[in-house]
């Protein structure tokens, strides 16, 4: 060391040269001047448009197949088809909704939000417009059912996935906010087939779907956000069936969506049947049973966010178990309405609140998107079948054993769905579960 340097002092910094005061206060500064993300800025609230959108082309093209079940079954265009073989397309297309999580929860945990959406899209958009041209049963099975299926898969994760992700404190809000547009979609989508089918048939009806699916659908990505978690969820977890409280949701799963969306398919029908009305008036009853199911995707949210995620979703159960069994005496506009309205409600409260439900029941963070998609198995499966037997026991115009049916299989949901709260939190009423 020089002379020099060891008789000048070491110069101090700038940051110790300053009065503890000014070090606080700059901090301070910086803290206010920096913006955290929040649940109320339109990053945000963005998302939740993004998942209604992509609700609005998932669930939406589902609860909205009543009316083409109704026209394929009317118009003898597929020659002597059953309700039960009709019955098989959507009945797909909601299967694949639910199954195909199994394999898009993983992807969209790693970073693949972007690319489930554009696959998805192009898959419902394809399938929208070769179905425009099927004139075959095999080929509408190929492309409404697989097809626009496989679509809803991959779209369906990103509903899911980017609102849990995006909201902590009023999750299950947004969550019913943006599943509504499923209720929504299927409102839109079966009068704009409704409308344009009799002027300029049934293959532009439904290109004029798919024309609005890839509008709604561009505008979802473009607003799209991707998340990427630390660490990807496994894709199969054998500990959840070691949970008791998991085992009993599944089983309230896959009887609950065997029989909830029954009326969705058959109450067009239903309504030309008993109350003598026209096939305009007939097919409203499916636009207001979609109605109801708006209110009930969207309220429970704020229900459950002050009572409980469980406990809103056994009384939705409950509800539509009461309705369901309350469907046997409608026999009139008047009751049928009524019934369509309250039904509607509790159905939608159901559908939009059980993938929550399962991601209640895990207790790992990383493994939540695993048992969702576990679960999901069970009430795809219930998807699957439900419709097509039902469709067996309505051969003949046996409408009370069809409402049987539907009904038995909503008190058996509720009953499971009333074990797994039992199972997890015990006898207490007042627990907010």
């Amino acid at each position: 060391m020089s002379q020099k340097d060891k008789e000048s002092p070491s110069m101090p910094s700038k940051e110790a040269t300053r009065t503890p005061s000014e070090a606080e206060s700059k901090d301070e500064f910086q803290q206010k001047s920096r913006k955290p993300a929040t649940e109320s800025d339109w990053k945000s609230l963005s998302q939740i448009l993004v998942s209604f959108l992509l609700a609005f082309n998932t669930w939406g093209l589902v609860n909205s197949y009543g009316v083409y079940q109704t026209y394929y079954a009317t118009s003898g265009v597929l020659g002597d088809v059953t309700q039960s073989q009709l019955s098989w397309i959507g009945s797909v297309q909601a299967f694949l909704i639910l199954v195909t999580l199994i394999v898009t929860g993983p992807l969209f945990d790693r970073g693949y939000a972007r690319s489930l959406s554009y696959f998805g899209s192009f898959l419902v958009v394809f399938g929208m417009m070769m179905t425009s041209l099927a004139r075959r049963y095999w080929q509408l099975l190929l492309s409404q059912g697989f097809c626009i299926g496989f679509g809803h898969g991959c779209l369906f994760i990103v509903v899911v996935g980017q609102v849990s992700l995006t909201f902590k404190r009023r999750r299950w809000m947004a969550m019913g906010l943006a599943q509504s547009g499923g209720s929504v979609g299927a409102i839109v989508y079966s009068i704009i087939f409704r409308e344009i089918q009799p002027r300029a048939g049934a293959p532009w009806a439904t290109r004029a779907v798919g024309f609005i699916a890839l509008a709604t659908l561009s505008l979802a990505r473009a607003l799209l956000r991707p998340h990427k978690l630390e660490k990807p969820r496994n894709v199969f977890d054998a500990r959840a069936f070691k949970n008791k409280p998991f085992n009993a949701f599944a089983l309230a799963s896959f009887t609950g969506f065997m029989g909830l969306y029954i009326p969705f398919f058959y109450i067009q029908q239903y309504t030309t049947h008993h109350a003598g009305a026209n096939s305009d008036l007939a097919f409203y009853t499916l636009a207001i049973l979609n109605a109801g199911s708006v209110i009930g995707r969207v309220v429970p949210g704020f229900i459950a966010d002050q009572v409980g995620l469980l406990n809103t979703y056994t009384a939705s159960t409950v509800g539509a178990t009461i309705l369901a069994f309350a469907w046997i005496a409608c026999r009139n506009m008047g009751g049928i309405i009524a019934f369509a309205i309250i039904y509607g409600f509790f159905a939608g409260c159901a559908a939009a609140l059980q993938p929550a439900v399962l991601a209640s029941l895990c207790s790992e963070a990383n493994l939540v998107g695993t048992w969702v998609g576990m679960g999901s198995l069970f009430s795809s499966t219930g998807l699957l079948l439900g419709n097509p037997l039902g469709g067996q026991i309505f051969r003949g115009h046996d409408w009370l054993g069809l409402q049987l049916w539907c009904a038995c299989l909503v008190l058996a949901c509720a009953v499971a769905t009333g074990s797994t709260r039992v199972l997890r939190a015990g006898t207490r009423i007042r627990s907010r579960i």
